[in-house]
């Protein structure tokens, strides 16, 4: 990945703390049915702040939208995928040859869901 996006060897490594510090945090979140999703707000438009995040979505529930140019796109999940998300740090770290993600999802499932995030 370094050289796709241009950097030196260590550079990734280094800026998120080298071998000795580098971390992760997983994060397994339930969301309930809504019951009147019309009714309520989903998760706003936003990008993540880090640098590389990995989703592994409930693959019977699509409601994560990424822009593409001017428009809102729904990812499809597919089964046993990660969808990766590129963060506002790489973004930084490679002077840009390297997009983070704006992404949204606009309002609640009328379905239970199951989402893990390494981030």
């Amino acid at each position: 990945m370094w050289e796709d996006l241009e950097l030196g060897e260590d550079q990734l490594l280094n800026a998120f703390g080298g071998e000795e510090n580098i971390g992760a945090c997983l994060r397994v979140s339930f969301y309930p049915k809504c019951p009147q999703p019309d009714l309520t707000l989903g998760l706003s438009e936003h990008s993540e702040p880090g640098g590389l995040t990995l989703l592994l979505p409930d693959e019977n529930v699509a409601g994560l939208q990424v822009r593409k140019g001017e428009n809102w796109v729904t990812v499809t999940p597919v089964p046993n995928a990660f969808i990766v998300n590129v963060g506002d740090q790489t973004q930084v770290l490679s002077k840009s040859n390297a997009a983070s993600a704006q992404q949204v999802v606009p309002e609640p499932s009328s379905v239970n869901s199951v989402g893990a995030t390494v981030l």
